[in-house]
């Protein structure tokens, strides 16, 4: 247990082929950015293979050593392989290429159940976050997440909106956004079918589909459902009519943010309004924070302003965050108006701090290098301390060397499939996209 206690982090586990009889295994340590590799564990090592889908057995088959690999025999013949049973063991695994798209192949065909649901949530889990430290090319990655299209249940779903999330903030700015989306609309169609909008009478429906409405129609509405937007536009007009009219508890603070997310002036104003009137000031301070869904430059600018307001119910930086992370143009918004108002803003309390903390969430949110010159110059000017300004640098380089190794990739990947995202075809398209891809990684 020396490995587990003492060593920051957990290993990602390499499975290569030796030969047409054998795998070998190996170990890394798991990270998002460049770190040495002199950590090791006792890693149990369990699989299942396309010719024996037993996934009930998690007893541990071999272990993987500190320092050592280990081989598994098994026949090129036999198909793919699925390492970490149900997912029983504390680390990710990669494949090679050609054995990821086999097992995309598995996903995106009409037995895609018969990998157990864990499994499936660890596939897309590992497949991303390999693509995203450069492990697997994203390609390879995004087509296997194209059998979500027929996914309704809940732990792959999670997996995937948390994966989503990292993407959809990296591509904001990205020509290929709107196709993005597309996607995302695309994938989505049968859990929106399943778990649909309108909730069911109590009752009448398990605590875990309420769980994975909540994060479907905030994704769907982002993404424009018409479904999606049609109920949430329902019920925000119903309560413009009559502010006492109460919302589905689950659902309420998607319905504000997609009504907010269109609203005019006057709209986005009446429902500030009413939601002052909140008398539990943490649920105040939650339900305001919806007002940055706006999409209205204008209005995002306005909620800034207010945050810089003496005994502002929000705070400025956390201002900041909503407004960065629920719009396409956040970064800019909120660099102009710290750069704009930066002398109202060192008159708050604990100014320095609200300024470090606004900049570094900019920094985190950076996808261009417009955005970075005009960072660099807000903190050239403001003098931060030595070591501040270094973390706040290296998170946005960070995004911009992520960008530079992987954005024409996803951007080719969104482009080469739009037509497909905008059709009403089966996953037969993406099926034949992967064998084609298999086809061209053996025998060329």
């Amino acid at each position: 247990m020396d490995g587990w206690v003492n060593n920051a982090g957990y290993p990602v586990v390499n499975v290569k082929r030796n030969h047409d009889d054998e795998l070998q295994l190996s170990q890394e340590r798991f990270s998002f950015y460049e770190t040495k590799n002199d950590a090791n564990w006792w890693v149990p090592i369990t699989y299942v293979n396309s010719s024996s889908m037993n996934f009930n057995n998690t007893t541990p088959i071999i272990w993987l050593k500190p320092g050592r690999n280990e081989t598994i025999k098994f026949n090129k013949a036999e198909g793919w392989i699925i390492v970490n049973t149900q997912q029983a063991g504390y680390y990710r695994v990669n494949y090679e290429p050609e054995m990821w798209k086999l097992l995309s192949m598995q996903l995106n065909s009409d037995n895609y159940e018969n990998i157990h649901v864990v499994n499936r949530a660890q596939l897309i889990d590992d497949a991303l976050n390999m693509a995203r430290t450069n492990r697997l090319n994203y390609t390879v990655a995004l087509t296997l997440t194209l059998y979500l299209e027929r996914e309704t249940d809940y732990v792959p779903w999670q997996t995937t909106f948390r994966n989503m999330q990292f993407l959809h903030n990296m591509l904001r700015t990205s020509v290929q956004y709107n196709n993005f989306m597309n996607y995302i609309r695309k994938i989505m169609k049968s859990v929106t079918s399943q778990v649909r909008y309108k909730p069911y009478q109590k009752g009448e429906e398990l605590d875990i589909v309420k769980l994975l409405r909540i994060n479907a129609m905030e994704w769907a509405c982002r993404a424009g459902v018409d479904e999606c937007k049609d109920y949430t536009n329902r019920e925000f007009n119903a309560w413009l009519s009559n502010s006492s009219r109460s919302f589905d508890i689950d659902l309420k603070n998607n319905i504000l943010c997609d009504g907010i997310r269109s609203a005019n002036k006057k709209v986005w104003n009446y429902t500030l309004t009413e939601l002052l009137k909140t008398k539990d000031e943490d649920e105040k301070k939650s339900l305001l924070s919806l007002l940055a869904c706006s999409e209205s430059v204008d209005l995002l600018k306005e909620y800034l302003h207010m945050s810089i307001q003496e005994n502002a119910t929000v705070t400025f930086n956390n201002a900041v965050l909503n407004v960065v992370s629920q719009n396409a143009k956040g970064v800019s918004i909120a660099l102009e108006v710290l750069t704009n108002e930066i002398e109202k803003i060192k008159k708050l309390n604990k100014a320095e701090d609200v300024i470090k903390s606004s900049a570094d969430i900019i920094a985190s949110a950076i996808t261009n290098k417009d955005q970075f010159t005009q960072l660099i110059m807000f903190l050239a000017k403001e003098r931060l301390k030595p070591d501040t300004l270094q973390t706040i640098l290296l998170k946005a380089t960070r995004n911009l060397e992520w960008l530079n190794v992987h954005q024409e990739t996803i951007e080719n990947w969104l482009y080469t499939h739009r037509n497909y995202f905008n059709s009403s075809s089966s996953l037969t398209f993406a099926t034949l996209l992967i064998i084609f891809s298999i086809f061209i990684t053996r025998f060329y």
